[in-house]
């Protein structure tokens, strides 16, 4: 966890198997939304949803991407132990080390200024941590990497350092050639989680990898996850031992356990981590919804990422109150409701997602998640209308929203 205020338990359930190790002749990453080619869909049982349940083989090699140390335990511990157990290969990289954690380090070291030596400090502690954790769980010290990114600045690097990144990750992949990926989800309300996987999913395309994807959705899901398709129904073994890793984050435990034990549940869930490939002749267009008016007041910047067919990452980041580009359009649609047009940036076909961004949060939680951009509304003049007298105004500058009113920068 990277200064995180709590988290959400998973549900149970038992499913079906599938074999992680099983290939489909000539499918991509991508094509995961075919899958039911080849999984039965279970029942349910009492309102349960049951999923496809994973198991690995000998010759699988599964590759694990934590955004922060501890998320490859309370996200993958039990499918990490179950491949073990079936003398799977597991690596795991971790991309930072969790070092912008202030509030557990001041609890800790009972101090309350934190500088450069203190967070370094901090970053040894939790990466021990880690690798206690994969220890803990049968990995070996050698299969586990840590990038070292920044802390709570995985959306920075998406937009400024994205290629870079990429290539990055497309490296590790193309040196380990996993049969299975396990990743974390781009509707993950913490940003680093998203951002990862945003490179996550341009690197796999990069390399054409053929592995299967699973998905993990750690914060913010609510029970969106109950339905999910694949699933890790822990066995005592791998309960336990999920616990005993998780615990190894004992700097994450100054809060109380409960934060962390919250996540050692009976089922790991899963979801595809698929992405459409969509035309870019028309204007891009985007309704952001927030769960509070405070929320859409403190939006500052529209965030937007396209990926190609073969893997190469775009991405733009555009001040909605200063911008002077002429194909930014925005609507405020209500007190909580923000629609975005924007004419394309770029001209091949691609995967284009958009999010608001804020300077400032109360935690480390985005308002606004990544949205898939979706076709503008027939007559977009329709929801414009003529400025009030007396608007309510969001802000200042170039691109402000006034009340129901549309301004183009």
């Amino acid at each position: 966890m990277a200064g995180r205020s709590g988290k959400a338990a998973a549900g149970g359930g038992a499913g079906l198997v599938l074999r992680a190790g099983a290939r489909l002749a000539g499918m991509r990453h991508h094509g995961l939304a075919a899958s039911h080619r080849w999984w039965t869909t279970a029942s349910s049982t009492q309102g349960v949803s049951r999923g496809m349940e994973i198991t690995c083989q000998p010759d699988d090699r599964l590759l694990v991407f934590a955004p922060h140390p501890d998320d490859e335990s309370l996200a993958c511990g039990g499918l990490i132990r179950r491949a073990r157990n079936a003398g799977a290969d597991v690596r795991v990289v971790v991309a930072t080390n969790g070092d912008t954690n202030p509030w557990p380090q001041r609890l800790t070291e009972r101090r309350w200024r934190l500088d450069r030596d203190a967070v370094d400090r901090w970053a040894a502690l939790r990466t021990s941590e880690a690798r206690a954790a994969l220890h803990a769980m049968g990995v070996h010290a050698d299969h586990a990497h840590f990038l070292q990114w920044a802390d709570q600045g995985l959306t920075t690097r998406l937009v400024h350092d994205g290629e870079a990144s990429v290539a990055e990750l497309a490296r590790i992949i193309r040196l380990h050639r996993p049969t299975l990926v396990a990743m974390p989800s781009i509707h993950d309300s913490h940003p680093d989680h998203s951002a990862l996987a945003i490179l996550l999913n341009a690197a796999l395309r990069a390399e054409s990898s053929p592995a299967r994807l699973l998905s993990y959705w750690l914060h913010g899901r609510g029970s969106r996850t109950a339905d999910a398709p694949m699933c890790v129904t822990l066995t005592a073994d791998e309960l336990a031992t999920k616990r005993a890793a998780a615990l190894c984050h004992d700097s994450q435990t100054h809060f109380g356990k409960s934060r962390l034990l919250n996540f050692v549940n009976a089922t790991e869930r899963f979801l595809h981590p698929s992405m459409a490939m969509q035309a870019t002749g028309q204007p891009w267009c985007w309704q952001f919804n927030a769960a509070v008016p405070l929320a859409l007041a403190s939006a500052r910047r529209l965030r937007v990422v396209g990926i190609s067919a073969g893997g190469a990452l775009r991405a733009e980041s555009l001040e909605l109150r200063t911008s002077t580009d002429a194909g930014l359009r925005i609507t405020r649609r209500g007190p909580r409701s923000l629609q975005v047009e924007l004419q394309p940036l770029w001209t091949e076909p691609g995967w284009i997602t958009a999010k608001l961004d804020t300077d400032h949060r109360i935690n480390v939680y985005d308002a606004f998640g990544w949205l898939d951009r979706h076709p503008p509304p027939r007559d977009m003049s329709q929801l414009a209308c003529e400025a009030p007298a007396q608007p309510h105004t969001v802000g200042a500058g170039n691109g402000v929203i006034h009340g129901t009113e549309t301004i183009e920068p």
